[in-house]
């Protein structure tokens, strides 16, 4: 997960809106601690019971379906005052 932090914590602040972001992070936190504890024990089951094939089969469809999703994110670009107090857009 070191790869994914850095790129989640940059965009959060653009995709949630402002006066909701402390919610928000702590949501997505919480269905990232919970994944961490669900996930394994999944994998346990599907393996067993399935096999390994199987198992590596759904990790890869897991993967083709998140970056499907991420072709339609979409991030808006808010406009920042800077110290000069000229407005700057941000990505």
């Amino acid at each position: 997960m070191p790869f994914f932090n850095s790129s989640n914590t940059a965009i959060f602040s653009q995709v949630a809106p402002k006066n909701s972001i402390e919610k928000a992070n702590s949501l997505f936190t919480t269905g990232k601690f919970f994944v961490a504890v669900i996930a394994p024990v999944l994998g346990i089951i599907i393996y067993t019971k399935y096999g390994f094939n199987t198992l590596i089969f759904l990790n890869m469809l897991s993967f083709i379906i998140s970056g499907i999703l991420e072709m339609f994110l979409k991030v808006r670009k808010r406009e920042e005052k800077s110290d000069s107090g000229k407005k700057e857009k941000s990505i």
